[in-house]
């Protein structure tokens, strides 16, 4: 007797031990799935109870896989399902289904976690029955969850729904990059940034944009190219957001590689990127690409300092 674990035997499998309703084995003379009722009890060797699957066992999955969630918004969504103790499982598929990308995860995760208890199953069969054995080698099917994102590009003067549309990411982005401040002070400094943007509706305006299937924003970096007196022209990262949704995903890197190789293609020498406020964290993401420090800004909060220095 042979025993071959293919992939379609693999998926019927799963498929059986996800139904609650009834008990399955495997009838390993036909290599068929067939529920345990219709089992020949006198032929035990011939049948394979297939690994047990519960309720706790899903809720679990699910657990693990909110634990590796780096979307924070959807990873606290579904952390709050997952303790509601109501309609978890419904509840649970129909959040990660109002994202693609987070339902691709989901189902990637899940089909590499089932799939190696099934391996597990597979060899201890085996070796129950004496029979051979070799470790099954699945290649992953899904694809990049990047590649549900196309990344656009645009040049100034932008276009009145593009300049709409980055106005709302960068005043969204300013609020963040400050929220830990007093409000008074936050928008002292919102409005010193602002006034040193530079017109999107001019012609060194440049836009690199991700959105999602549906043509939703998912990520802008906005830049400013502008030409000096010897000719060599330079660019300036305005503003680079990823939309809370969607972060986690690799968005921010991808806008600024894609937006690196056009510049180089349209004459840009030098490229310079301010991270004031909570932006800073972007830092050690730029330096391994290759960015180097220029100019650093400092802050002191003086009635602290008075307060340790009397």
């Amino acid at each position: 007797m042979t025993f071959e674990l293919t992939r379609e035997l693999v998926d019927q499998i799963i498929f059986a031990m996800e139904d609650q309703d009834q008990d399955y084995v495997l009838d390993l003379e036909t290599m068929e799935i067939v529920p345990l009722q219709e089992a020949d009890e006198e032929s035990e060797q011939r049948f394979a109870p297939l690994p047990l699957w519960e309720s706790v066992d899903g809720y679990n999955l699910m657990e693990r896989f909110t634990g590796t969630l780096h979307n924070p918004v959807y990873r606290q969504r579904l952390r709050a399902i997952l303790d509601s103790g109501r309609g978890v499982f419904r509840q649970f598929k129909n959040c990660v289904k109002e994202r693609p990308e987070i339902e691709r995860l989901w189902y990637r995760h899940k089909e590499r976690e089932m799939r190696n208890l099934v391996v597990e199953w597979y060899a201890d069969v085996c070796d129950t029955l004496g029979l051979d054995h070799m470790e099954p080698d699945f290649a992953e099917t899904v694809d990049l969850v990047l590649s549900d994102f196309a990344v656009q590009h645009a040049d100034g003067p932008l276009q009145a729904e593009l300049v709409q549309m980055v106005t709302a990411h960068d005043n969204a982005a300013l609020h963040e990059l400050f929220a830990d401040y007093a409000e008074d002070y936050r928008l002292y400094l919102e409005r010193r940034l602002q006034a040193q943007r530079p017109p999107l509706w001019g012609d060194g305006a440049r836009l690199t944009y991700a959105v999602t299937p549906a043509e939703q924003p998912a990520g802008v970096l906005w830049a400013q190219h502008d030409r000096l007196d010897s000719g060599r022209c330079v660019g300036e990262v305005v503003q680079l957001y990823v939309v809370p949704e969607f972060r986690g995903l690799g968005i921010a890197s991808t806008l600024i590689r894609a937006y690196l190789e056009r510049a180089h293609h349209q004459g840009v020498d030098r490229l310079l990127m301010r991270l004031p406020g909570s932006s800073a964290v972007l830092a050690q993401m730029l330096q391994r690409i290759g960015f180097e420090t220029l100019v650093t800004t400092m802050e002191l909060d003086l009635s602290l300092w008075r307060r340790e220095n009397r």
